[in-house]
């Protein structure tokens, strides 16, 4: 004998089956954007290498920070698709911070970085 199952509980697990779906998608998204953002964090690091070692040069060749990235007087790679400029360069007396601005599909879940929306490296002498 078949028992039937009322109509309230089969809208229930239907219910639920929506809702798990919902989360699993979420949560997907927010794992693919995660692997983005990481993979553009580690081509700007790796982009910056080469600017950080012209300040340092720099720094080291004249004792104290160029004035702009410009007065390295060489070509600079650029930080990649995930900023939304170029690099933004501040110099101090005797330090300097590099950073840049990102893009916000790089960074749609602000709590997964503790940095917000900049990423950025200070160097202190």
């Amino acid at each position: 004998m078949l028992h039937r199952v009322p109509h309230s509980w089969t809208l229930a697990l239907v219910l639920v089956g929506i809702v798990f779906s919902i989360g699993f998608t979420v949560s997907t998204q927010r794992v693919r954007s995660e692997q983005r953002r990481q993979a553009g964090m580690r081509e700007v690091i790796a982009n910056a290498q080469p600017v950080i070692a012209a300040i340092r040069a720099y720094a080291k060749q004249h004792g104290k920070p160029p004035e702009s990235l410009e007065s390295l007087k060489k070509p600079l790679p650029q930080p990649g698709p995930m900023a939304k400029n170029g690099w933004t360069y501040t110099p101090y007396d005797t330090s300097w911070t590099l950073a840049i601005a990102v893009n916000q599909g790089y960074t749609p879940h602000v709590t997964f970085s503790s940095l917000g929306n900049v990423l950025g490296v200070t160097h202190f002498s």
